[in-house]
Formats: C-alpha cells, structure tokens, sequence
C-alpha cells in the first residue's frame, strides 16, 4: 500500500473514531441518527446546482440542498423526487429517460444509486464500496454507469446494470518516493457515442493550495487498446467534459481571469473556443467531492446548452453565447438530525498556560525561568507561584540563565522589530538592552564565563514574509552566530548558521556546539 493512501487511510479512521466518540459521548446518540428538526422555506436559486435535461428536452433533474428535484424546461416549480436525511446529489437522466443515477449517502456512506424518474425504487449499485464518490455518468447504451470513486485518490469505475463485474477504467499509480505529488486523479468521465473512447480530467497530486496551473488535462483513452493521451492541456486546466448528443461537440470548464467559463471544442475539425463565462467557480485546488464543476448538459437539439451561474439556471444559445435565465421555486423541506454541538464554559479567575517555551533550570535548579502568553516568568522549582519577570508591554521570549544565576537574557519581538535583552533574575531593577540593531533573534545563551551571549541572527523583515518553515526556508541563508558582550555593545560576528541552531557549550568551554539536519557541529 503506498504512503499516500496509509496516510489518507489512517487520517480519516483517527477523524472517524474523533467524530464517532465525541458523538456516543456527549450526545449518546444512537445510530442511525433519527430526525430531532426540520427546515422548510422556498427559494430561487441554489448553490453548486448540478442538473441534467431528460432526453426528450422536456425535465431539468437538479440537486438542491441534498434532495433532488425535477422542473420543466420552461421553469416554473420545482418537484421534489427524494427527500430525507440523506444527501443526494449530482443527478443524471438514463439514455432512454426512464432512470436517474445520482450520488447518495443513504447507507452511511457516498455510494452511486439509480431510481425510477419520479424517484420511487432507489437502488445501490455501488454496494458500499468505501471512498467518495462524484460525477456519474451513463454509458450511451444505457447498460452501465460510469462513476469517479475516490479513496481518496479517484479513479473511474465502471458499474454494468446487467451482472457483469465492476470494471476500473484508469488507476491510481503512485510512486512512494515522490509521495502525493504522484497520485494520479481521475474525474469527471463522459464516452464518445460509440461508447469506445473515454475522456475525463485527469491531474496529479492532491489538494494544492498554492497551486501553479495548469492542474487539470482532459485525457482521452481507447477502451479497446487501452491507450491514453492528453486530449487538452491549455493555462487555465481543462476539466469536466460534456459531449453533445450527436458526438461533434465537447464543451468543457477552464479557468479565465479570476472566474470559470466554459469552451468549445469541435471533435470533428478541432475548432476550440469561448463559450459562456462566468459560470460557478470550480474546485482546482480543494478536493473535488461533488466534481470540478457542477453537472451541466447539452439539450438534445445539439444547439443549446443548460448551466447554473450564480445559483441560477441559463439556457446557453451555442452559436451566439447569448443565455436565457430558466425562472423556478423550489420548496426546500429538510429533515436533520441533533446538532453536533457541546456547550463549553468560559473559566474565570487565573488562566492556565496551556503553552510553555523554552523552560529553563536556574544554574542551581532552584529557580525555572519560562516564557509564557508573550512573556517571560520565574518561579521557584518545582512548585512555587510564577511571576512576571518585567513589566514591559513588549513580547518576551526564550529566557537563558547566566551562568551566577543572577541574570536572564531573552529576546523580543514585534513586527519587524527584535532586540536581545538581559533582566536581573530577581525581577529588580529595568531590563537593559544589549543590541544595538534591530534584528531577529533566536536562542540567545551565555558564554561559560558571563562575558559574552550567544545567539543567532536574522533579518527582522524577512522573518515577516511567511515562509511555511522558517528554520527550513529561511533559517539556511542570511542567519549569523554572533556574540554581544554581556555588558552591551556591539556585536562579533562567528559563522553563518547555515541552518544550523541550538548553540550551546559542553565540558570544553572554549567550544561553541551547534545542531542541524541531524548532527551536531562545533
């Protein structure tokens, strides 16, 4: 099993049995949930609506708020055809449009389903099989369903309606050196009308925050020789493709500007462009668990198309991009289970740190210096009542005894702004500054002999710009080991940290030791 799916897999069993005992524990629910409330009010227009047209041209089926609706293709009102606790999404009509496949949780987990057109006779076709599922599909002779099925990398599946064993269509294949950059993601499937080629969005690596584009490649595929090659790769991605009825004409998303809009690719002269823009925002970056855009169609008279924007229905002219908005109301009547929520007292009276940096022993352990809430306080060891060590309004931290015990130094900082510090240990007194210039400094410690401290370096500014890992991004360049005297004054350069931290002395005490990527230097 590689590293990915292990890490995945233990991940959502350590966030399953938080869910399941934080459930059994503070509100002793019993399972199934049964329903405590109910919400009921009309609207119209909904979020990430996902629809499909009946092959006759006459009925939207659209998901809304997890149930799922049908509405004439002049608009008007919209007809619930499932209802409940469950989630159902994702609707899509059968070729001869008698059935509805669709996205249900029905039996305690993401499943593909099928019912009759008015939503009586719902059946699992999945059979529970773990993982999320997203972005049905039927096969042009209606004798089996394409789904993408994702645990949690998606691969399309093939599920036959007559028997036949459920067929993986593309493979995840991950490499264990490279990690989840390598997971190869597949959503989003539609079938040539002859039923041979596959295409689908294809992208490699999971959730990408920061990411570089393109992510997304509609990929093509013979199921008869089982090769694949990229169909379509442009700067925005390409992904969720839709053919028309007559197979001439694939309309897909991208992303243009800071929206999402569609284009359109002619499979017979390879003609490419703009279609309809914007649509609904897609999902590149986030996991796709409903698909990268919402279900949109062509109308079976290859000329139109139908898709949500702004919660909004638009029936889309292919030849002049000019939409016309299809008008509906939908009751929403949702039966849901107790809220999942503990009520938590606010304490009064001392607060308990719940955060301690950088304890540090006195020379003769009677004393521990620590810092805390952005300060640093004293106490007796190992049980007296801790104290402030100044009264300066300044973030204080990572205290270091002298070698007496009769003074501490320690650092501050503000944005962009840090010193080194050395107070008396007794709390007497104003602490001094010792540097002279605004830097960042790190883990400041005295010499053996309490004449000089030891500390690293940084550039106060660059520290401010958010590097994930500053010991790792920023810590490797533009950091110095430096020494100040203990009195004040200016500073001595030793070595660049490289980065290299920790310095601290042994039994030799000529010796200043640093630690790094494992090892120690001196």
């Amino acid at each position: 099993m590689c590293k990915v799916l292990k890490y995945f897999k233990r991940s959502l069993i350590s966030i399953t049995v938080f869910i399941f005992l934080n459930s059994a524990v503070l509100n002793a629910e019993p399972l199934p949930l049964m329903k405590s409330r109910n919400i009921q009010f009309e609207t119209n227009e909904a979020t990430w609506l996902s629809l499909d047209v009946s092959p006759n041209g006459q009925t939207i089926v659209m998901d809304i708020l997890g149930d799922i609706y049908q509405l004439p293709i002049i608009g008007g009102k919209a007809v619930r055809i499932t209802s409940g606790m469950a989630f159902d999404s994702q609707p899509v009509f059968s070729p001869d449009g008698r059935k509805i496949a669709f996205i249900s949780d029905r039996n305690g987990g993401d499943g593909l389903w099928i019912m009759n057109v008015d939503g009586s006779k719902a059946l699992e076709v999945s059979k529970n099989a773990m993982g999320f599922y997203a972005t049905p599909e039927w096969s042009p002779d209606g004798k089996s369903i394409l789904v993408s099925r994702g645990a949690p990398t998606f691969e399309i599946w093939r599920y036959s309606l007559n028997g036949k064993p459920v067929e993986r269509l593309t493979k995840s294949v991950n490499n264990d050196d490279l990690g989840a950059d390598s997971a190869h993601n597949a959503i989003g499937p539609v079938l040539s009308a002859d039923g041979v080629e596959l295409y689908y969005a294809r992208k490699f690596g999971f959730v990408d925050m920061d990411a570089r584009f393109p992510l997304w490649d509609i990929m093509k595929k013979d199921l008869r020789s089982g090769t694949e090659s990229t169909f379509i790769k442009i700067q925005g991605s390409a992904f969720s493709p839709v053919i028309s009825p007559n197979g001439t004409m694939m309309a897909y998303g991208t992303r243009h500007e800071n929206d999402t809009a569609l284009r359109l690719r002619n499979l017979v002269t390879g003609e490419d462009r703009w279609l309809f823009y914007p649509v609904e925002r897609d999902v590149q970056e986030g996991l796709p668990s409903s698909g990268l855009l919402p279900g949109f169609t062509f109308l079976p008279n290859n000329k139109e198309i139908l898709v949500s924007q702004n919660g909004k229905i638009q029936r889309v002219d292919i030849a002049t991009a000019k939409a016309i908005e299809i008008p509906f109301v939908a009751k929403v009547d949702i039966d849901l289970g107790p809220l999942v929520r503990t009520q938590n007292k606010v304490e009064e009276g001392p607060v308990r740190a719940r955060l301690i940096m950088q304890p540090r022993l006195s020379p003769d352990g009677s004393q521990m210096a620590f810092s805390a809430f952005g300060h640093v306080y004293t106490m007796s060891f190992p049980d007296g009542k801790p104290r402030r060590l100044t009264k300066e309004k300044t973030y204080e931290y990572q205290p270091s005894w002298s070698p007496d015990g009769k003074w501490l130094t320690y650092v501050t900082w503000s944005r962009g702004e840090g010193h080194l510090w050395k107070a008396q240990a007794s709390g007497r007194g104003k602490p001094q500054q010792l540097s002279q210039y605004s830097n960042f400094y790190s883990e400041p410690i005295w010499s053996p002999d309490g004449k000089n401290i030891i500390m690293l370096r940084g550039n106060g500014y660059e520290h401010t710009l958010g590097f994930k890992n500053y010991k790792v991004q920023y810590q490797k360049h533009g950091v110095d080991i430096i020494s100040i005297p203990a009195k004040g004054g200016d500073f001595t350069f030793v070595t660049p940290a490289n980065g290299r931290n920790l310095p601290h002395f042994s039994n030799d005490k000529n010796r200043l030791y640093l630690s790094g990527k494992g090892k120690l230097s001196s």
